[in-house]
């Protein structure tokens, strides 16, 4: 042991370090820990994943509440993503350089902007604030909303409308922040409004630009009439241009990817099952007094026990409806991977449409509830004020507009109100009333006014779409693993094998830390992801993207936040050929002495047009576009006078003015104002990219999502 106790020694002492480092890398304070933390920084300030995944949560529920959609789909998760991403850095741009200023939005200006005269624009936008009539915004509807969820006492409200409450409370927190927030970059952006307003000289000057218009004779030499081949270019003369306007070429980190995409499509075995299954249903169908029952057990489309009108629907069924009588049933039929069967319930002639209005009692206790009901259905039988037992009695949120449901055909009505309720309604008369009983309550309802009677029918539709089996799945997904496993890493043998079977690989599509989707690709984040941690040449696994397998290749990798200059020579190296090819014809016009247009066009090989109203704040010319160039020489060249040679961005022209026409000054101080909206729009678009240029933005979202 003493002749081994220096590797002993070391042994441990490794083995100590081991452990010390593994606890550092593991710990919760340590360095490593907070960099995977991390989601991004501004200006070095930090904010953490956690947070970022907390805000993502509060404005998903912020949406669920808005729109009333539960499902979230991969479209909108990708834009609450980057619109919490884009607050929070917002946030600290703007915190950041108002903190530094004093400037602050007060409860009192806060106040104002949701209760004052002037609503804020953003609040009059929101759905539940606009009369369902007009479609405009409501502020009574605003302010009973303010006043519910501000109540400290929900007890009338039941546990569950207690529950609502509280989630559109928190909805309006949200907003409130919203809005506090957007106010301060407003406030913050007059200040530079305010600071480049349009003096009295810019003015004169914006409207003497528009009060000399010139109509011109032209004649063009194209730098197309010279062959590109004719033109030497050198590579230090576009490696030159390149670095001369290198920050045009800014960019993200950004990676290009090469990738497969393979339909899942059902098998002949797929069709074969599901074409089994739906004739297997068809003597239940035929025969069952319910069908709700068969339907729900075997179709893709729940029942809808409810007449339709003939006018909606499709040719298929109205063809049957026509020539069917009740009980009949047609199918299965086939189309769209679709296997569709259907019955004749019944047909009739009836009102489409009625329009409803209701007073709604919830239920306290049934007892109570239904004599409260009943006695306000003998008040309003014996000429009651419907608005004002409505207002007194119903807790519907209906009853601000007098309890009025509006118009709804039979469809709605039964999957609104159920089949019961929509039975009665459907059959009562005009100004009729009719008391209804639900779970939570009991509404009378009254039948205001009814559409003419049309043609109807009742039809009920066993659909069973075709999917791919499991079977199906994993023989494509084994088929592309054998494909990835045999070709050893190597793309071209990929790809190669993957032509044999048909699959074909997309040209490369760039994309950067912000893409959500490759393509068309659903749910392809995860590849994007993917993607940034693979270097070039890399074969990805199997993706499953919706109803597509995909498979990725990274193809180029740039770090650098340039575009490369391989990606732009050939523009660029088009720009110089044009430029050479400018110089020659130049040269070459400028030493004869055109006496006439027409001798230009004729020496031109070209042809003579007319360009006319050209002012110095015109932006495209008819017919030629934005030719820069034209437009600043024209008001300046001499009536009458053949002028040029004169380089363009699609040729050499030759121009002669002939007519040039004062136009009357406008207003100035309406030409001011214009320029200070303008203005005003700019820094509206451009104030948050330019802050991000003056503070470091690192976004590194990549690494978890």
């Amino acid at each position: 042991m003493r002749s081994k106790a220096g590797l002993l020694v070391g042994v441990v002492g490794v083995a100590l370090f081991a452990f010390v480092i593994g606890d550092f890398l593991n710990s919760g304070s340590g360095f490593w820990r907070e960099s995977q933390e991390v989601i991004g920084k501004v200006d070095g300030e930090k904010f953490t994943v956690f947070e970022y995944e907390e805000r993502v949560q509060e404005m998903t529920d912020v949406y669920k509440i808005q729109y009333g959609d539960g499902n979230i789909n991969e479209e909108i998760s990708g834009q609450i993503r980057k619109s919490v991403w884009d607050e929070m850095v917002n946030e600290r741009l703007f915190g950041a350089e108002t903190e530094k200023i004093g400037m602050t939005v007060t409860p009192e200006e806060l106040f104002d902007m949701v209760n004052g005269d002037e609503v804020y624009p953003l609040i009059q936008q929101m759905p539940m604030f606009r009369n369902p009539n007009t479609g405009q915004f409501d502020k009574d509807a605003l302010l009973n909303f303010l006043q519910t969820i501000q109540a400290t006492d929900l007890t009338q409200y039941g546990a569950e409308g207690a529950q609502q409450i509280a989630q559109y409370k928190k909805y309006w927190l949200f907003y409130e922040k919203l809005i506090k927030k957007a106010r301060l970059s407003e406030k913050y952006g007059s200040l530079f409004a305010k600071a480049m307003s349009v003096n009295e000289l810019e003015g004169e000057s914006s409207l003497k630009d528009r009060s000399l218009s010139v109509d011109f004779l032209y004649a063009v030499q194209p730098y197309t009439s010279i062959p590109d081949s004719t033109i030497k270019i050198n590579d230090s003369d576009v490696e030159k241009l390149y670095k001369s306007r290198l920050d045009r070429y800014k960019t993200l980190p950004y990676r290009t990817v090469k990738f497969m995409a393979v339909d899942i499509r059902p098998s002949e075995s797929d069709f074969k099952e599901v074409e089994d299954k739906i004739n297997k249903a068809k003597a239940e169908f035929e025969t069952t007094s319910d069908v709700a029952a068969v339907v729900a057990e075997n179709s893709d489309v729940p029942y809808i026990d409810a007449f339709v009108p003939y006018t909606q629907l499709d040719a298929q069924t109205l063809a049957f409806v026509q020539s069917a009588t009740p009980g009949a049933v047609q199918g299965p039929t086939f189309a769209n991977d679709t296997y569709t069967m259907m019955r004749l319930m019944g047909t009739t002639t009836a009102a489409d449409s009625l329009k409803l209005r209701h007073i709604y009692l919830q239920r306290a206790d049934e007892a109570s509830t239904n004599a409260l009901a009943d006695s306000l259905m003998n008040v309003l039988k014996n000429g009651g004020d419907f608005v004002a037992l409505c207002t007194q009695f119903s807790l519907a949120n209906t009853k601000e507009q007098a309890g009025e449901i509006g118009w709804m055909t039979e469809v709605a009505a039964v999957s609104a109100l159920g089949k019961e309720s929509a039975a009665a309604i459907m059959a009562a008369g005009v100004n009729e009333y009719i008391k209804s009983s639900s779970a939570n309550g009991v509404s009378i309802f009254q039948v205001t006014e009814k559409t003419a009677p049309v043609q109807k029918a009742k039809v009920a539709t066993i659909a069973m779409t075709v999917s791919p089996s499991s079977r199906t799945y994993s023989k494509l997904y084994n088929e592309i693993n054998q494909m990835i496993a045999t070709s050893k890493g190597s793309l071209d043998s990929l790809e190669s094998k993957a032509a044999k079977s048909g699959y074909y690989f997309q040209v490369d599509n760039m994309v950067t830390s912000e893409t959500d989707l490759i393509a068309d690709l659903k749910d392809s984040r995860r590849m994007v992801r993917w993607a940034f941690e693979n270097e070039v040449g890399a074969i990805s696994d199997i993706y499953d993207c919706g109803n597509r397998f995909a498979v990725a290749s990274v193809t180029e990798v740039n770090d650098e936040g340039y575009m490369p200059l391989t990606n732009v020579a050939p523009s660029l190296k088009m720009e110089l050929i044009a430029d050479k090819k400018a110089e020659k014809m130049i040269a070459d016009l400028s030493a004869k002495k055109f006496a006439t247009i027409a001798d230009a066009a004729s020496a031109m090989s070209s042809k003579v047009d007319t360009a006319k109203f050209v002012t110095f704040a015109t932006r495209q010319i008819t017919g030629l576009g934005a030719e820069a160039a034209l437009i600043g020489a024209a008001p300046a060249s001499k009536e009458n006078a053949v002028t040029g040679p004169i380089k363009g961005r699609n040729g050499v022209y030759v121009i002669n003015v002939i007519k040039k026409t004062e136009n009357p000054i406008g207003d100035i101080d309406a030409e001011k104002k214009g320029l200070n909206m303008a203005i005003q729009n700019r820094i509206g678009y451009q104030l948050v990219p330019v802050m991000k240029e003056k503070k470091e933005v690192e976004d590194f979202r990549i690494r978890f999502f």
